[in-house]
């Protein structure tokens, strides 16, 4: 049956092919997906610090306190030993090999410069010490 316009009804309704659709999606999804990197964001992993008051108690803890002026003082037997920021590696090192299971705990001062304290942390862990715990310094001020 023709209408008006000359034109049949069934003719003119067009229908949308969505398997070329979907087709393209799950190649974009599949695209993104092999593309995206899964980095893992690098950091420093710190252990909790433990209360001033049983630092210590504990035989294989090594205790290296840093002032506010930038000292570093190493806790051996009791005696608060003075070294210097680049000895503070080699001196873990000799530590490790001494206590395989020791821990180290950086008590630094509120206003010590944070810098002092990161290397003193990256050459305990680089000394290959696992436990490495930053606590605040209490004592000195």
């Amino acid at each position: 049956m023709k209408s008006l316009s000359g034109r049949t009804r069934g003719s003119d309704e067009t229908e949308l092919n969505m398997a070329p659709l979907i087709d393209m999606i799950f190649i974009l999804l599949i695209f993104f997906l092999v593309t995206t990197s899964f980095v893992k964001e690098s950091g420093v992993e710190l252990l909790r610090p433990m209360p001033s008051n049983t630092l210590s108690k504990d035989k294989t803890t090594l205790i290296v306190s840093v002032t506010r002026e930038g000292n570093i003082f190493i806790d051996e037997k009791g005696q608060q030993r003075s070294i210097d920021i680049q000895l503070v590696r080699s001196y873990m090192e000799r530590y490790q090999a001494a206590n395989p299971q020791g821990s180290v705990v950086i008590a630094g001062d509120r206003e010590s410069q944070i810098g002092v304290v990161i290397r003193v942390l990256d050459a305990c862990k680089l000394a290959g010490i696992k436990g490495v715990s930053v606590a605040p310094l209490t004592d000195q001020g």
